[in-house]
C-alpha cells in the first residue's frame, strides 16, 4: 500500500475529518492525538512536490535528526547485543516510500538474551541515558524484563528520547502472555502483533490504521500464519477485527485481512471470564488491584491494600503468584556481571542489577520504604 497525501487524506476523512477541508486544516487535524499523521503529511507534502513553507521544513528536519539519532542508537546496541530486533516504528517506517516520515516515538528493542539486554541497558546509562521504569513480569518459566531508558531531547521536540528494552516481542498485560517470536524471524507479524496490542492501553490512532495498511501489504503466506497463532494465544483478536474495520472503512487496497469471526466473537465472549477466574488466587487478585496504583494516586484505600500486601505477603511471593513487579532506584550501585540477582529483605525484595539496585513492588512505593533500605548493604 502506496503512502500519499491522497491516500491520508483518505485516512483522516474515514475518520471523521470532513473531506472538504483544505490542506491548512487537514494538517491541524493530523496533528491531533487521536490522529498522529502531520510529519507523515508534511513529508508527502515536501516529496509531491508541493508548496512547504520553511517552518515546515524546519519541522521536517527536526523529525529526520531524531531518526537519525535512533539510528546511531541501534546500531550501538546491536554491537553489544547482536541477538537483538527490532519492532514497531523503524520497521514500519521502513516500509514507507523513500522520503516518506513517520514520527519516531521511541525504539522497541527486543533481546530474548537477558544477558545482552542488561548490557543493551548499561551502554545506555554509561552514555548518560536515565532509567525511568523497570518491570519484571513473571511467568511459568521464570520471568520476562520490560525497561524505559530515556535522554532528554535534543531539538524543538517536548518529547525525550526512549528506548524500551524487552525479552518478549510483546507484553499485552495483566493475564495475557507475553509473545517470543521463535525461529527465523517475520518481520512484519510481530509488529502487528505490538501494534493490536497497544489497543490494551488505548484507542486506536489513524496512524494506526496506516500502519496495519502498510504492514498488511507485506504480510507473506507465513507471516500470516504466524499473525494468526499469535492474535489467538494472546487473545488480541477483538482487538485486530477492531482495528481491521477502521481500515476496511478508508476504502484503500490493502494486503489480505485475516478473518476469523468465531475466534473473534469466542474470545470476546471468554475474556471476561477468563480474568475473573485469574482472579481467584487471593494474592493475586490483591496484586492486581495493588499495580493499578503504580502509575496513578488511587486513594488511601488502595494505598494500604499496597502496604499490606507488601508487610504480610512480601515481594517474592507475589512475583510467584504472577504479579508484575515494577522497580523503583534505590542506588546506582550495579551487580558483578551480567545478570540480576533478587535478595529479600524482610518482606521487600530487592533486584541488584548491572544498572543499579532497585525495590521491587506491586504498586505505588511509600518514601519509608527506601528511607528503610538507605543503610542496608545490598548483595
Amino acid at each position: 500500500m502506496d503512502v500519499t497525501s491522497a491516500v491520508l487524506r483518505q485516512v483522516l476523512t474515514s475518520r471523521g475529518v470532513p473531506s472538504t477541508v483544505d490542506d491548512a486544516g487537514l494538517l491541524d487535524a493530523a496533528r491531533a492525538p487521536d490522529h498522529k499523521l502531520a510529519v507523515t503529511l508534511l513529508s508527502c507534502w515536501a516529496e509531491e512536490g508541493g508548496d512547504v513553507d520553511p517552518e515546515h521544513r524546519a519541522e521536517l528536519a527536526v523529525h529526520r535528526h531524531r531518526t537519525d539519532r535512533y539510528a546511531r542508537v541501534w546500531s550501538k546496541l546491536r554491537a553489544v547485543a547482536p541477538a537483538a530486533h527490532l519492532v514497531k516504528g523503524p520497521r514500519i517506517a521502513a516500509r514507507y516510500p523513500d522520503g516518506v516520515l513517520r514520527a519516531a516515538g521511541d525504539l522497541d528493542v527486543v533481546d530474548p538474551d537477558q544477558a545482552e539486554l542488561w548490557r543493551a541497558a548499561a551502554s545506555l546509562v554509561d552514555d548518560g541515558w536515565q532509567v525511568e521504569a523497570f518491570t519484571v513480569l513473571p511467568h511459568r518459566d521464570g520471568h520476562d524484563l520490560l525497561m524505559s531508558v530515556q535522554h532528554e531531547s535534543d531539538t524543538t521536540l517536548a518529547d525525550p528520547y526512549e528506548v524500551e528494552l524487552r525479552t518478549p516481542d510483546v507484553a499485552p498485560g495483566l493475564g495475557r502472555p507475553s509473545l517470543s517470536f521463535r525461529g527465523p524471524l517475520d518481520p512484519v507479524a510481530p509488529s502487528i502483533v505490538a501494534l493490536v496490542a497497544e489497543r490494551l492501553e488505548r484507542p486506536f490512532t489513524s496512524r494506526d490504521v496506516l500502519d496495519l495498511g502498510v504492514l498488511s501489504a507485506a504480510l507473506t503466506g507465513t507471516g500470516r500464519d504466524v499473525l494468526r497463532a499469535a492474535l489467538t494465544t494472546a487473545r488480541l483478536w477483538p482487538a485486530y477485527r477492531e482495528l481491521c474495520r477502521h481500515l476496511e472503512r478508508t476504502g484503500l487496497a490493502t494486503g489480505p485481512l485475516l478473518e476469523d469471526r468465531c475466534r473473534t466473537k469466542r474470545q470476546h465472549l471468554t475474556d471476561l471470564p477468563r480474568r475473573v477466574a485469574a482472579l481467584t488466587h487471593p494474592v493475586r487478585a490483591a496484586g492486581y488491584l495493588a499495580t493499578s496504583t503504580a502509575d496513578a494516586d488511587r486513594g488511601r484505600l488502595a494505598d494500604r491494600l499496597v502496604r499490606v500486601l507488601h508487610e504480610r505477603v512480601g515481594g517474592r511471593r507475589l512475583l510467584r503468584a504472577g504479579v508484575p513487579l515494577f522497580g523503583v532506584p534505590v542506588d546506582d550501585r550495579r551487580s558483578g556481571g551480567d545478570r540480576m540477582l533478587l535478595a529479600d529483605r524482610g518482606h521487600r525484595l530487592l533486584a541488584a542489577t548491572p544498572i543499579g539496585t532497585f525495590l521491587l513492588t506491586a504498586g505505588a512505593c511509600a518514601a519509608e520504604w527506601l528511607d528503610d533500605l538507605a543503610a542496608l548493604d545490598v548483595p
